[in-house]
């Protein structure tokens, strides 16, 4: 019997939520409740857990296991429960990269359109997806 919410960090990283089950795939980056691969089903039943929390996670899966992922939490959630993601603002890099002229005066890496320089923006630091 458990004494308060089952409230689950996914994909924590160093990041360790006091009064959360953190869970990660790998052990190096700081505390963690709980070692799990997130490709594979989550170790709760249906309908367990009071809240789903990941932030920065969901951008660097593949579609083909995001949306699988995505379903996990949704059975795992009691009715009721909280989902909350985090993935970065596309409509920011969006207006980031084009201003007034056609191009961000902040180009990265001198890309010769905006719609290059978007592609960078959305797929550099390992992101798998929009």
């Amino acid at each position: 019997m458990r004494s308060g919410p089952l409230r689950l960090h996914l994909g924590c990283g160093s990041v360790h939520l006091k009064g959360w089950v953190n869970i990660d795939l790998s052990g190096t980056g700081g505390p963690l409740d709980i070692v799990w691969d997130l490709r594979r089903p989550l170790p709760f039943p249906d309908g367990s857990v009071d809240a789903v929390f990941h932030e920065h996670l969901l951008e660097n899966l593949p579609i083909a296991v995001a949306l699988p992922f995505l379903q996990e939490c949704r059975r795992v959630l009691m009715p009721g429960g909280i989902l909350r993601v985090g993935v970065p603002d596309a409509g920011r890099c969006i207006k980031r990269v084009v201003d007034a002229t056609g191009f961000t005066a902040d180009a990265s890496a001198g890309l010769p359109t905006p719609l290059l320089e978007l592609a960078d923006l959305a797929y550099r630091n390992g992101h798998r997806s929009l």
